[in-house]
Parts: structure tokens; sequence; C-alpha cells
């Protein structure tokens, strides 16, 4: 955590350089544009709305700003955002100056992005983005692409094929990754690690058996949750990927809301909470569990 604040701090400290005071007050109606030319990027501000083209290597890459949600279409090279080096002027002191009064909290990659590469979004005006969603079509992500970012959970597709080295590094608030894709290579520390090597306890990765995914979690002592057995588990009433006694008091809590709204609660509709296989869910089968689950415990118990 020590290091990521040094890392903040830096940037800040860098942006503090190559800027001034400078700050240009529009109105929501008015439209500013104009070429930043930190990495030839073309803005054109309207209507609160931040649109960003890259004008390099014929690319198509666009990005819009509204309200927090960042949307990207286009295939991702291996660029930065804004380059802190380039000459201070007034024009990137009004871009810098939106951009941090205008915060990222979401960003969703459309389906025509395939591939994201080392650094491009390693800026501080996207840590903050709590939420990101990927296309179907995104191959791979690369080395350091969201470190520090404040993300909860994610989704990575079924055709994504790598995750680079610390590409989720330091991501504190991730706990809960869903990899689609059967054979997905994971780089070491891509997904679930913090400062010093640390692993972050917390996390729970979803995929199918057999898969990398699998793989990857169990060589890192992360909590696995199999995606092709979550729903027809026996007892597992609560979705977590194990029976608990949690999954009891989900079944007593659901059939409890099932009285009083009305709406009948079945077992073809939720297998997994049908333990006892009679084709109707009761408290029989929260009970049932229960006793289970004791009968294990005293098993166990005894081999010790």
């Amino acid at each position: 955590m020590k290091n990521k604040l040094i890392r903040l701090i830096t940037i800040l400290l860098s942006v503090s350089i190559f800027t001034t005071s400078f700050s240009l007050q529009i109105s929501a109606s008015e439209t500013i544009s104009g070429v930043v030319i930190q990495n030839e990027w073309e803005y054109e501000l309207k209507d609160d709305i931040m649109t960003w083209t890259f004008l390099k290597d014929d690319s198509d890459i666009v990005m819009t700003i509204e309200n927090g949600v960042c949307n990207v279409d286009g295939n991702i090279i291996s660029i930065n955002i804004f380059d802190w080096n380039e000459p201070d002027n007034s024009e990137s002191n009004f871009v810098f100056d939106w951009m941090n009064k205008n915060p990222i909290k979401e960003i969703n990659f459309s389906d025509n992005v395939t591939k994201i590469d080392t650094l491009w979004f390693s800026t501080w005006y996207f840590y903050n983005a709590t939420k990101i969603s990927f296309g179907e079509n995104i191959q791979s992500i690369s080395n350091n692409a969201f470190v520090s970012s404040e993300v909860q959970n994610i989704i990575l597709p079924e055709n994504l094929q790598q995750i680079g080295l610390d590409a989720f590094r330091w991501c504190y608030n991730l706990n809960d990754v869903t990899v689609l894709s059967q054979n997905i290579v994971l780089e070491n520390s891509g997904i679930g690690y913090g400062d010093n090597d640390e692993r972050l306890e917390n996390m729970i990765i979803r995929g199918y058996q057999n898969s990398t995914a699998e793989v990857y979690a169990n060589q890192n002592g992360f909590t696995f949750v199999a995606l092709d057995e979550h729903i027809t588990m026996k007892g597992d009433a609560n979705g977590d990927g194990k029976l608990a006694a949690s999954d009891a008091a989900f079944i007593a809590k659901e059939l409890a809301q099932s009285s009083i709204s009305g709406e009948k609660i079945t077992a073809e509709d939720y297998p997994a909470m049908d333990f006892n296989q009679d084709g109707k869910i009761t408290a029989k089968d929260a009970a049932d569990i229960a006793r289970y689950l004791a009968e294990q415990s005293i098993s166990d118990n005894k081999k010790v």
C-alpha cells in the first residue's frame, strides 16, 4: 500500500510540474475542441461529454467520457493517454482540469476492442474506476494494464487468451473474478496480489473445472468456485460453491420471504435448494443440510 501511495504522489507531482493554475470556464452548451500534443489526441467537449480520438498510426480508437462513465471503442495499442513530459500549454491544462473535475468511475470496452496493452490505463485518471467491463472479442490484457484501480469484480470473456504480469495488481478491492475462458494464460501475480507479493486473502476465482483458471487459483491459494457445478451442486443454496450452515439459513430465509410474498419456490427453478431430492423445497431441506453437516463433523473428528 505504501508503494501505491508513492506512485500516486509521484504522478501528482508530475502533473503539478507540467500544469499551471489555468482554468477555462465554459457553459454546457459551448463546444471546445483541439489537439493535445501529447500522443496526438484530438478532443472535443460538448454538452459535458468529452470525446477523444487518437490520430496516430491510422488508429480507430475513440473514447467518450460522460457522467463518470468512460466508453472505449477501437483496437487499443501500447500507448499512454497522456505523456507528462510534453511542454506545458493552456489547452492541455484545460483538458487536465476537466478530467480532474470529472473522475471516471466506470470503464466499458466495446466488442471492437481486442487488445489492451501495457500501461494504457495506468494513469491516475482511471484509478477511481470501480467497474470495468470487456467486450466479447477481447483477446489479451497486457502487463500492468489496470494496476491500482478500485474495481471490485470483473468478468473475463470467453475469447480472452492472456492476462499479463501484474495486470490487476494492487487492486485491493477486487475480490471476485469470473473467468469464462477454459485455457486462459494467467501470468504471475496477474490477479490477486498487492505489495511485496502480498496475496489478497478474500479473492474468489470462478471458472470451469479443469481449466487454467482453476489451476491458477489452486497454485496461488485462492478460493475456486466451479461454474459448471455451481447451479446443480446439491444443497449449495446460496451459490458460493460449498455446502455450509449458511445454505440451511438461506433456505429458511427464502421460505419465509416466499410465505410473505406468496411467490412459490420450486425445485425446478432452484434445484440446488432441493437437498433431499424430493422434488420440492421445504424446511426439511434446511434441516437435512444441518443434520448432514453435523454428521460430517462427527465423522471428521473420529478420524482425527
